[in-house]
């Protein structure tokens, strides 16, 4: 669902139409995917009871119906990858309109309404290392604020460790955080809110200004650009000869490139804080986001998201490292899909692969079966176009169609062992037909399964207009 994107769920087993699926149904059947569903439950029923008399007390926990799988997928994120230095700290909204104390809306996002999370991600690849739901009325406060103790659950000391840059915006920027990062050996950067007591400086300035004042380890900077920008920082210098390129209309009326002075903390928050950003956009690329009538079940299609988007990063992490060509994301989620079905499929092609090196007959396999076997393409000779499908029958006038079956033209039996010595061709190498389980010397040369080819036996022709019900 991730990949192959309808309006409905049904739709993924619907039979008789030009859109007809064939995938989902080798998987299961539609029946079962909606039981499954229909009674997908992440927690005891009975503890959720004891759960739910406790509502309105500090002992209540809104997340119990997702907290066996919530804290299994925190603590692989933290097991298997060690983010680099920098890191950032941002919201994220899983797109919801159920009616729970949890839904939050926040304007300046593209989905406004939704569950919010606290998500902490690298900057270089969008790795999500940790994350929180926000559960509505805080109950567990140190009495700084939501913000604060989301900051520090985040950046544990304990898995982290010391010696990070953490990016932010306003919404989580304090001096009071700052200050205890620096005690954690952690450094901070981010935007300021002007009615902060700490950064009064005077607010009409020419473009280009810079004011600055420092406490301790705490920098805090106004640069003055289309408008007014505060910055707060423990990590760098006023000014460090970043230069920023603006178009200036001048008096003569003509618009021109002027260069302007950009503080130190304002260039690196533009270059490290879209960590977040890049995991979200990770996650929306192949989303199995369908619609629930439970927010729990929302929260658990997120979290399949998450854990394939860190997925793709590890593959193109570990490629690297061997100084492999990673496969694109698309090859990725194909291939990750067909493992989690249980079929045993060859890595992608490259891209630079001719178009006919995929056929349809390859739905038609079973698990275990032979991959296919493509014969080499002779030197020197451009490769031949592929001729289009043809229909295995054709309806009769006034009769509804059914499923209509296809029989390409490169399925053509060869020999299992071509190369046996004359005397054994017809045993040596013999295989179990996957029709009718009888001995054969003939496989499909598309398909890479044996099937029986004689004169009283054509298992060849009935496996492959059957189908893949077959």
């Amino acid at each position: 669902m991730a990949v192959l994107k309808l309006p409905q769920v049904q739709q993924y087993w619907r039979q008789s139409s030009f859109f007809s699926v064939l995938s989902p149904a080798l998987v299961m059947s539609r029946n079962t995917f909606q039981v499954i569903s229909w009674n997908l439950h992440l927690s005891d029923p009975d503890e959720d009871a004891e759960n739910d008399k406790k509502k309105g007390t500090p002992e209540y926990d809104p997340l119990h119906r997702l907290r066996p799988l919530y804290d299994h997928l925190r603590n692989a994120c933290k097991a298997f990858y060690h983010p680099r230095q920098n890191v950032s700290i941002d919201e994220r909204m899983v797109t919801t309109k159920a009616k729970t104390g949890m839904r939050q809306c926040i304007k300046n996002k593209p989905n406004k309404y939704g569950l919010k999370l606290f998500v902490m991600a690298d900057f270089s690849n969008g790795y999500t290392s940790d994350f929180s739901v926000y559960t509505g009325r805080y109950h567990n406060s140190s009495g700084h604020g939501l913000t604060y103790d989301t900051v520090i659950g985040l950046m544990s000391q304990k898995y982290l460790g010391s010696g990070y840059h953490l990016y932010c915006d306003n919404y989580y920027t304090s001096p009071k955080l700052f200050m205890e990062l620096c005690t954690l050996k952690v450094r901070a950067c981010g935007t300021y809110r002007d009615n902060r007591r700490e950064s009064r400086t005077k607010k009409k300035d020419s473009r280009g200004t810079i004011r600055w004042m420092r406490n301790g380890p705490l920098l805090f900077v106004k640069w003055m650009d289309s408008k007014q920008l505060s910055m707060c920082s423990t990590i760098h210098t006023v000014y460090s000869g970043e230069i920023a390129k603006r178009h200036v209309k001048e008096k003569d009326g003509q618009w021109r490139i002027q260069n302007i002075p950009m503080p130190t903390p304002v260039a690196e928050y533009n270059k490290y804080m879209g960590g977040v950003d890049l995991s979200d956009q990770r996650i929306q690329y192949y989303s199995v986001h369908h619609k629930t009538m439970r927010w729990y079940r929302l929260l658990f299609q997120h979290f399949i998201d998450i854990a394939a988007a860190n997925s793709y990063i590890l593959h193109k992490e570990l490629s690297q490292k061997k100084q492999k060509q990673p496969m694109t994301h698309l090859e990725f989620m194909e291939t990750l899909t067909a493992e989690l079905c249980g079929l045993d499929i060859p890595v992608p092609p490259s891209r630079q692969a001719t178009p006919d090196t995929r056929s349809k007959c390859a739905l038609q396999s079973k698990p275990g079966a032979p991959p296919k076997q493509h014969p080499p393409p002779t030197p020197g000779t451009p490769p031949k176009p592929r001729p289009p499908p043809i229909p295995a029958a054709q309806p009769k006038p006034g009769v509804p169609p059914t499923s209509v079956k296809f029989v390409l033209r490169t399925c053509t039996p060869v020999a299992i062992k071509p190369d046996a010595e004359k005397s054994k061709k017809a045993t040596d190498g013999r295989l179990s037909c996957v029709h009718c389980k009888k001995k054969t010397a003939w496989k499909c040369r598309n398909c890479g399964v044996s099937l029986c080819v004689i004169l009283d036996r054509n298992c060849f022709a009935d496996w492959h207009d059957a189908g893949p019900s077959a």
